[in-house]
């Protein structure tokens, strides 16, 4: 088989990566905050063609599901079942989002659905953030990251079965939580420690953003994958 070769979308990914990591390694100024805004409105503004974009999908899938239902419907299925998994992940993010504005701003969560990242007064506030990911754990065992971290597992897996195994390693899928992370002195993070810990809320919202991307880019490849084995039995 050929070598993976990524598409534009995951190299877009790939780098709004590479731009918050520069932006987290900087002193936290007045610009800074503003560059995170820019970063986060400009993720937010991705996941939102994104979905549109994964609407289409769906909508083409569904037309030849109903030429012949008989022989689509398993791929037809799988990416409905592609569909829920992936909603029901980003509304768990999303509900993150919204808890930790709540918490690092002291308004209710329903309030906090209505707040834009440049209204929000205590953007640059990196103890609250850091105590609902980590809780009272050093490792964040014991805080809403080791959640996070387990539903993104969750998942990955789940999306991954809705392939053939033999098939799984032409998907490039992301989401992973394994990784050798380090801090700037060199020692070894988990993945908790290196997203979250210390992290002031604009850089935690631009994360939870930029997974909420990779969650819909892992939903589009799954389908689209589906969509084009329609295709190849028909070849």
């Amino acid at each position: 088989m050929a070598g993976y070769k990524e598409t534009p979308r995951q190299k877009m990914i790939a780098m709004m990566y590479l731009v918050l990591t520069a932006l987290l390694a900087l002193n936290v100024s007045k610009e800074m905050l503003d560059a995170f805004i820019v970063v986060n409105d400009s993720v937010e503004l991705t996941n939102e063609n994104f979905s549109e974009k994964l609407e289409e999908t769906y909508q083409s899938f569904e037309k030849k599901f109903q030429i012949n239902q008989n022989k689509v419907r398993p791929y037809w299925e799988k990416a409905q079942e592609a569909q829920r998994l992936s909603n029901d992940m980003v509304e768990f993010i999303k509900q993150m989002k919204y808890e930790l504005i709540a918490r690092t701003e002291g308004i209710t969560v329903d309030s906090a659905k209505q707040v834009e990242a440049s209204e929000i007064k205590n953007i640059d506030d990196y103890d609250t953030p850091t105590n609902y990911f980590m809780g009272d754990s050093e490792d964040g065992s014991k805080g809403k990251g080791i959640e996070l971290k387990k539903r993104i597992e969750e998942y990955r897996e789940n999306m991954l079965s809705l392939i053939d195994e033999e098939d799984r390693d032409k998907i490039k899928l992301g989401l992973k939580t394994e990784g050798d992370y380090r801090d700037a002195d060199g020692m070894p993070l988990n993945w908790i420690q290196y997203n979250f810990y210390h992290t002031i809320l604009a850089a935690d919202l631009t994360i939870l953003n930029k997974i909420i991307t990779e969650v819909y880019n892992a939903e589009f490849d799954i389908v689209n994958f589906l969509l084009d084995d329609v295709d190849a039995e028909d070849f």
